[in-house]
């Protein structure tokens, strides 16, 4: 069984007369060792307990035994050491300040279900609301944020807050607007073929057809005319239908007369380098022109926070195939 680690433990040498009966003694005391060897007949190593040395300490002096301490190990001389240097200590306590704050606390904010609505106007509007850099993510509740958005913002429909690790997502749903129906129109139109064709389907809604499926036509022709007649009087209209037709272009293609082919790939190496700002910063030595032998593909991954912000900091990555 090993030695707890925060209770401290020595590594030590033992030079006595009798190493044996020294270890004899140690087991009667009940001091728990460990990793007990015996280096010669005179000498022994063993792990104590750093609670337990002061007894060890005492046997020794009893029995005439020399302790060298070979090494000290656990929580306290980490502590120890970790006082010797303020830098560190100092460091070590922001850590664990931050590791306990952060979680609790609300980082990045995005927006998702906008499409009309800026995003920006809905962060700002969170901001008054109380979802913002730095707030306390068990403030945020959701039906309180929903009530909040919606009388800031009459153009929401439905509105949410979810937090996922220190980022919090409002989602949305904007309003629909009503379609406006079309106002009747007094204007006579008739319905004219553009190009040439066959008529294939032609199905009128309003207006005189003077055409048919099977109908071949020519460009020009009217084929539905935005006068009726009644019997009575001919009546004008504006002509609607859904015709469709088979027609012909003449397309002229100019082809090369000769033609390069990428031959087959042989290798493909990736070469990378950062982009801090408009600083570049590469990993190899070289970055001249490859040749002709080789496909050069530049690419920019840059490191996006949730809400769409782009840092200045990118990993460019060069594919040679």
């Amino acid at each position: 069984m090993q030695l707890p680690f925060f209770m401290g433990m020595f590594d030590i040498e033992v030079t006595s007369a009798d190493s044996v009966q020294f270890v004899n003694t140690l087991t009667k005391e009940r001091i728990r060792l460990e990793n007990v060897k015996h280096k010669t007949d005179l000498s022994v190593t063993m792990t104590v307990p750093t609670g337990e040395m002061p007894i060890l300490m005492q046997i020794g002096e009893k029995q005439g035994a020399k302790i060298r301490i070979i090494q000290e190990r656990g929580l306290g001389k980490s502590l120890r050491l970790l006082i010797t240097r303020p830098v560190l200590s100092i460091a070590f306590l922001i850590l664990l300040i931050t590791i306990c704050y952060l979680p609790s606390r609300i980082l990045f904010v995005a927006v998702e279900g906008n499409v009309n609505i800026p995003a920006n106007a809905i962060l700002e509007t969170a901001a008054k609301c109380g979802i913002h850099f730095g707030a306390d993510r068990r403030s945020v509740r959701s039906e309180i944020m929903k009530n909040a958005l919606l009388e800031q913002m009459p153009q929401l429909q439905w509105a949410g807050v979810n937090t996922r690790g220190c980022t919090a997502v409002i989602s949305i749903r904007e309003k629909t607007e009503a379609e406006i129906p079309q106002e009747s129109s007094n204007r006579i139109s008739s319905i004219v073929a553009i190009r040439d064709g066959i008529l294939q389907d032609c199905t009128v809604l309003q207006g005189n057809a003077l055409c048919s499926a099977g109908q071949a036509v020519k460009a020009g022709q009217t084929l539905v005319s935005g006068y009726v007649d009644s019997g009575l009087c001919i009546k004008g209209t504006e002509a609607k239908a859904e015709i469709s037709a088979l027609t012909n272009r003449d397309l002229e293609v100019i082809a090369p007369n000769a033609s390069t082919f990428r031959g087959e790939r042989t290798a493909t190496t990736h070469r990378y380098a950062v982009k801090i700002g408009k600083k570049l910063i590469n990993f190899y030595k070289d970055s001249g022109n490859p040749g002709t032998r080789y496909v050069k593909i530049y690419t920019e991954k840059y490191l996006t926070l949730p809400g769409g912000f782009r840092l200045p900091f990118c990993l460019v990555e060069e594919t040679r195939i």
